[in-house]
């Protein structure tokens, strides 16, 4: 997106006689609305892409055996 200050040229053309106050808006908000609207859909994006890239280890979590894991986490053989 482009600041308005950038756009002064342009935007005094579209301001000459005759041209609604309106379309000058619409044109500044419409490129804004643009900007958000396409990191809003960044933002959709990554959550998606998180939100699958945890399901791997949740289902591999649940496919582990309790009693392997128990005995794995014990730091040394009890009743030795």
């Amino acid at each position: 997106m482009v600041a308005v200050t950038q756009r002064t040229r342009e935007i005094g053309l579209r301001m000459e006689p005759g041209v609604e106050v309106t379309q000058t808006v619409r044109l500044v908000v419409g490129d804004s609305f643009l900007l958000v609207a396409s990191c809003v859909e960044a933002t959709v994006t990554l959550v998606r892409v998180g939100l699958a890239a945890s399901l791997v280890p949740a289902r591999r979590a649940t496919r582990v055996d309790p009693m392997i894991a128990l005995r794995a986490s014990q730091p040394f053989p009890l009743g030795h």
